[in-house]
């Protein structure tokens, strides 16, 4: 899972995940453009589904690299 791209009001809003499973959230409209550090992934402590009221509506995957 590469990122998840949420959707309400006519608001889009991301979480991306890292090789290292990190969520970093993004609003491109709320502090300033930066992303935020929203938790790891690993530790099952950042529900996915949802991010506040915005239900996640995409889902973007990529092929690891095995090299």
């Amino acid at each position: 899972l590469e990122s998840i791209i949420y959707f309400e009001n006519d608001h889009y809003t991301s979480r991306l995940i890292e090789n290292t499973g990190d969520v970093l959230y993004y609003d491109g409209i709320y502090n300033e453009g930066s992303l935020t550090y929203n938790g790891n992934i690993n530790t099952r402590n950042v529900h996915l589904e949802y991010r506040g009221e915005k239900q996640a509506t995409m889902l973007f995957y990529t092929l690891a690299d095995e090299s």
